[in-house]
Order: structure tokens, then sequence, then C-alpha cells
């Protein structure tokens, strides 16, 4: 069993390539997370009756001419699909079939983690809601309640946490952005993600700039872009 807030996925894909390359890119964006994979139809529905699946990455584009029937199928049974495909004609069919997302190979990292970051948001309970940040050595499961804030450099992000040290992992900004989800997180600038339940208070600066009093981080300064897009969706 995999630890609290990590998922299992199965690929199916009839292409060999596709199904470990696929594996390798999400091992290495989110290693605590577990990919298996299998070439057909029948071989997935025998896998997901075992049970510990928790979505799956398909292209119907298979063989035996049943992927996209069986995107129903598995959306009958409330399992998330994302549809993984080198062709953009199966698009249309696979939203009538309630995919959650259409991802056109090649994906990119970015591309992928939007798609993930989905899935997790209609498998999480808010009760069991964690965010695994990682490197190549260590996992920290976090309570995403208690992120406050995301501070990126390069390749590098520094994680502020409630009761805990900061956590430097080798991710972009961009991906943790994506990975924290927009519905309690705002982009302040190029460099800082906040959590909307820590800001303090708001100060307003000259002209239209404002910064932001964020729990345990002190102030943060809003880009002019952040602040015309806060304002919009707040009122402020």
């Amino acid at each position: 069993m995999p630890p609290s807030g990590s998922m299992n996925f199965l690929i199916v894909d009839s292409e060999t390539a596709a199904r470990k390359g696929l594996e390798r890119a999400i091992s290495s964006l989110l290693p605590s997370f577990q990919a298996v994979s299998t070439d057909s139809v029948t071989s997935a529905r025998e896998a997901i009756l075992m049970g510990g699946i928790d979505a799956v990455f398909l292209d119907p584009d298979s063989p035996c001419g049943k992927g996209l029937e069986f995107i129903g199928e598995l959306r009958s049974l409330d399992m998330p699909v994302v549809v993984v495909s080198s062709r953009e004609d199966f698009a249309v069919a696979a939203f009538d079939f309630e995919a959650f997302d259409y991802l056109l190979k090649p994906i990119s990292p970015e591309r992928l983690m939007r798609a993930i970051a989905k899935v997790r948001r209609h498998a999480k309970k808010p009760a069991e809601s964690l965010v695994v940040f990682s490197d190549q050595h260590h996992c920290w499961p976090v309570p995403l309640i208690d992120v406050i804030m995301a501070e990126g450099e390069g390749s590098y992000v520094m994680i502020h946490a409630r009761g805990r040290k900061p956590i430097l992992v080798c991710r972009t900004l961009k991906e943790v952005e994506i990975l924290l989800g927009d519905q309690d997180y705002v982009r302040v600038n190029r460099r800082q993600v906040i959590r909307l339940q820590a800001i303090l208070s708001i100060k307003r600066g000259k002209g239209s700039g404002f910064s932001a009093e964020v729990e345990g981080c002190g102030m943060v300064t809003f880009s002019r872009r952040q602040a015309q897009g806060f304002k919009q969706r707040f009122g402020v």
C-alpha cells in the first residue's frame, strides 16, 4: 500500500515504449506514486478488478478497437481516466465518455502534472488532503492545509509549512503550483505562491500594487500582473 497522499496508476497502451516512458515520467515527477502498465483492455480489466488502482491513463487506439468504450466502462465505476494519444481526433469522443483529461503525445512534464492534479482533486477527501514533496532521496507528506508558502528559485522550491523546518525540493515553482492546486493557493509574483487562508492582512502600496502579510513568513509583494488578477478574483 502506498503512503498516504500517493496514488496507484494503471497505464494502458499497446506500445511498449510509450507505456514504459510514461511510467518513468510519473516516477521521476512523483517518486511516491506508483505506475504499472498493460498492453490491452482485457488485462486492464483484470488489474482493476484486483483493486488498488486509483486512475487509468489510456491510449484508446488499441488493437481491439474498444478503447473509447472502455472509458465509459471505467467512468461507470467512478474511475478517473486520462486519455493519452498521438491523435487529436479522439478528443471529442473521449470527453463525451467523461474522460478527465486528454494528453497529446509527446507529453510535457508540466502537462502531465496538471492532469495528475485533476485526478488527485477528484480522489482525495478533505480530511485526507496530503501533498507529497520529494527529491531523489526523500519524501515529505505534508497536510495540504499546513503548506503556507512555496518559494521558487530556478529548479528548486522551498516549502514553508506549519510545525516543521522549510523543505527544499528539486522542482520548478510551476510544478509545485500545479500540485497545490488553485482553489486555496495564489501566485503572488514570479517566485512565490501562498495559501489564501494564511494571509493575515493586505497593505496597499503606490498605484495598483499591494503587499500581504503571510502567517509565519512576513510580507510578500504582489507583482503588478498578479495584483490585478487577485483584485479581479476577490474584488479588493
